[in-house]
């Protein structure tokens, strides 16, 4: 313009962004750039035509008028100040509209992240970082996750594995790959002690030293997921690892019997001397069992069948509560026939005498006879099984030749109302060898029957009759009858029936 005095000075930088939000250039750059045009124009230099295009985006723009902007304002390709954020091409980024980072690289990038209004963050997948040092993040591409560098020893993998930090108070180094238990709170931190299966308490809340941890020390434990770089080479691939029960932390392939605790801790994924692989989730391993060294109930157990023992040999607990006992489970009982006195006087009746020192019992001479007041069948009578009748006796002579004492057994079981019991007679000689001491014990088993009804009575009568051999010079003293019977519940819910 004629008369006007061309313009010597810079003018200073404009703050605002380059570009506005219709594509185009802001206005303030566009007075500043027509300051810098008059500035040019004085002194001869480039002309306004190469700069001055309308709505022109950055990217129309030839390097060399960036070339021509740090030579007049002194910019940089590689550390401009934070005031002088500028467009450029350096390392192949793109050129753009900046506004301050924090990463303290000044120049363009494609991340809109970088801006506040971060969508997503891409990292590179075909080639990721290898950098092992405190706070660097980076793919994964084996496990398909964002993995990162704790600083403790340990590589995180972000979503396949849950860890913590402990504090060692074991007393020593405590290895990678053994198992911990939370033993207490430091500060703000658990502490730990080696797991041992003799113990609940030190092996409810369990975790595995993922990296060698020194007494009193800060480290990592994992309670979920792969931990690595241990020699697994003692176990094949997929084996089941247990707390061992020796409070040493080691883990072992073989199932702690009871009453020890079953913990399974982790599988074996790759078996390897040094790059040897775990994957640690803690549980009672219900496939071999479960065991319990106390439990404790506060009100009651309910289950509609409880079965303890195997599928053949077991006790049941039914519905209603009844004990009923299977197979081998079921146990032995006795019915005991009191040797009162007998019932009459007189030739045929055994004769109360003295035998090892003061005890007193009923010596039988050939034909004589004791009857026996009549024993109820138990309710808790396995219906269907065999009982076993038998005498215990003292022979009372030492002899120099064998002798022998025959026992006759009278009995009869009671069928139920409205019919006469069965009796049954049998008998059986027992030999008594030649030196034999005296009043030595004898339990012989003299006959057997079978329980087909409870809650009946069985009557009984026992008779010392000839034997074919030589008698002993002392008559000898019969002790007891009883009979021995199965028992298959505990009691029976009904007065005459199981």
């Amino acid at each position: 313009m004629a008369g006007e005095n061309p313009q010597t000075t810079l003018p200073p930088v404009p703050r605002e962004p380059l570009i506005d939000s219709r594509g185009g250039m802001s206005s303030q750059w566009e007075r500043w750039l027509q300051q810098i045009q008059r500035v040019l124009s004085f002194t001869g230099g480039v002309a306004w035509a190469i700069i001055n295009k309308t709505s022109s985006r950055l990217d129309d723009i030839e390097t060399r008028t960036h070339a021509m902007l740090q030579s007049i304002l002194g910019w940089v390709s590689g550390a401009d100040t934070v005031q002088n954020k500028h467009i450029s091409n350096a390392n192949g980024k793109k050129w753009e509209d900046h506004v301050d980072i924090v990463d303290g690289n000044p120049h363009g990038t494609d991340w809109d992240m970088i801006e506040g209004t971060t969508s997503e963050i891409p990292f590179n997948v075909a080639t990721p970082g290898d950098t092992n040092s405190e706070g660097y993040a980076r793919w994964n591409e084996a496990d398909h996750c964002l993995e990162y560098v704790s600083g403790l020893g340990n590589i995180v993998q972000i979503g396949q594995e849950q860890w913590g930090i402990g504090v060692n108070k074991i007393g020593s180094t405590a290895v990678d790959g053994k198992c911990v238990y939370a033993s207490g709170v430091q500060g703000n931190r658990l502490t730990f002690l080696y797991a041992d299966a003799r113990d609940g308490a030190k092996c409810s809340f369990v975790g595995v030293v993922t990296s060698p941890i020194n007494n009193n020390q800060e480290g990592p434990i994992t309670t979920f997921g792969l931990v690595r770089g241990l020699d697994t080479s003692g176990w094949a691939a997929g084996t089941k690892l247990y707390i061992a029960a020796d409070a040493t932390g080691t883990m072992t392939s073989t199932a702690p019997s009871a009453p020890n605790y079953r913990i399974w801790v982790a599988t074996v994924v790759v078996s390897n001397p040094s790059v040897g692989e775990i994957f640690v989730s803690p549980r009672i391993d219900f496939a071999d069992g479960i065991t319990f060294h106390s439990l404790d109930i506060l009100t009651q157990l309910t289950a509609a069948t409880a079965v303890i023992g195997t599928s053949v040999n077991n006790t049941t607990f039914e519905a209603d509560g009844t004990a009923v006992f299977n197979g081998a489970a079921t146990v032995w009982k006795d019915v005991m026939f009191p040797m009162a006195p007998p019932k009459t006087t007189g030739a045929g009746n055994p004769t109360l005498v003295t035998y090892n020192g003061n005890l007193r019992g009923y010596s039988f001479a050939v034909n004589d006879v004791h009857d026996f007041d009549p024993q109820e069948m138990e309710h808790d009578s396995k219906v269907g099984s065999t009982a076993t009748f038998h005498v215990h006796w003292l022979s009372r002579s030492n002899d120099g030749t064998d002798r022998a004492v025959k026992w006759e057994l009278e009995y009869d079981l009671e069928p139920g109302t409205g019919a006469l019991p069965v009796t049954v007679t049998t008998s059986i000689e027992v030999v008594i060898p030649a030196g034999s001491a005296v009043n030595t014990v004898h339990r012989t088993d003299i006959s057997t029957f079978s329980i087909t009804a409870i809650a009946r009575l069985v009557g009984a009568r026992i008779k010392r009759i000839a034997s074919a051999g030589t008698a002993p010079s002392v008559d000898p003293v019969l002790r007891a009858l009883h009979f021995h019977y199965e028992l298959d519940t505990v009691g029976s819910r009904q007065i005459t029936t199981k």
